[in-house]
């Protein structure tokens, strides 16, 4: 292999006779070595692409609702409505008689409410009357007479309410 001829001073050299191979340049030193330029540009601009991946990965960890997986769903009324089927419709339904006026038998009539109000708050769990009562926070506890929610059947209601109270299951 030859050696790459070095350049004195770029400012010192005619336009013309600049060598504009970026890998002929190299750095003057007393190394034994000669290193191109070239070299030091890619390191670089991988470092640089580098940093900006893991600025880019940060700021998405950072965000609220990103998970690595991304896998995340927000229930909908189907997985909501099967627990309202098992512990809440004997009460809370058109052939039960709706007690308070609550059903809970349909998307429709869970979204109007009770005779007192809306009980169902999108995006808003803890105040919503529904998960205050199934919690037990306000009086009486529901289901009535019967043995509370689990925790897991709570939560489920909670993150369909926080989800905005979809219809249908959504993939975020």
């Amino acid at each position: 292999m030859g050696t790459v001829p070095r350049v004195k001073h770029p400012r010192r050299q005619h336009h013309s006779s600049m060598n504009s191979d970026p890998i002929a340049v190299s750095f003057a030193g007393n190394s034994r070595r000669e290193k191109p330029m070239q070299m030091y540009w890619n390191r670089g601009t991988r470092a640089l692409r580098i940093e900006r991946s893991i600025r880019a990965l940060a700021l998405l960890m950072a965000v609220p609702g990103v998970t690595a997986a991304g896998n995340d769903a927000s229930p909908g009324w189907a997985e909501v409505s099967i627990i309202f089927t098992e512990r809440c419709v004997m009460c809370h339904s058109a052939v039960a008689g709706a007690s308070k006026g609550l059903r809970l038998d349909d998307y429709a009539a869970a979204l109007t409410g009770s005779e007192r109000g809306v009980v169902l708050i999108p995006g808003d769990p803890s105040g919503s009357e529904l998960i205050r009562r199934l919690r037990g926070e306000s009086v009486p506890r529901m289901p009535f007479l019967s043995r509370p929610l689990a925790e897991d059947q709570i939560a489920l209601i909670e993150s369909w309410i926080a989800a905005g109270l979809p219809e249908a299951s959504t993939e975020q």
